[in-house]
């Protein structure tokens, strides 16, 4: 997993920006919504310039950009959740975006975010 890819895996309802590995079970990522509610604050709108259509080989990416916003908080996840599929990957834009917010998110544990316990 390379930063700025999108992927979902099985145990996620959610796309997730990856971030980079924290340690050999868990990496930091960002996960996106469409929901403008959020318990932690605003969540962030981002934009259909922020995200590649196409993968290196010319298939469209399944995730495509409609309304689509990120928590104020990054999220650890598990690797075991995989296996994870990429669904899409961030333009360099979309990585300057990301990293201007990074910085002030608080890394959550999936159930702290979700409300759940992990799996």
């Amino acid at each position: 997993m390379r930063k700025g890819e999108i992927y979902i895996g099985r145990q996620a309802t959610h796309p997730v920006i990856f971030i980079e590995q924290k340690n050999k079970i868990e990496f930091f990522g960002i996960i996106l919504t469409h929901s403008h509610v959020n318990k932690y604050g605003d969540n962030v709108q981002m934009k259909h310039e922020h995200f590649e259509v196409y993968a290196e080989a010319g298939e469209k990416y399944h995730l495509q950009h409609d309304n689509i916003l990120i928590p104020v908080k990054h999220v650890i996840n598990n690797n075991d959740w995989g296996p994870f599929e990429k669904v899409g990957n961030l333009t360099s834009i979309g990585n300057e975006f990301i990293e201007e917010y990074i910085d002030d998110f608080e890394p959550l544990g999936w159930g702290e975010l979700s409300g759940r316990e992990k799996p």
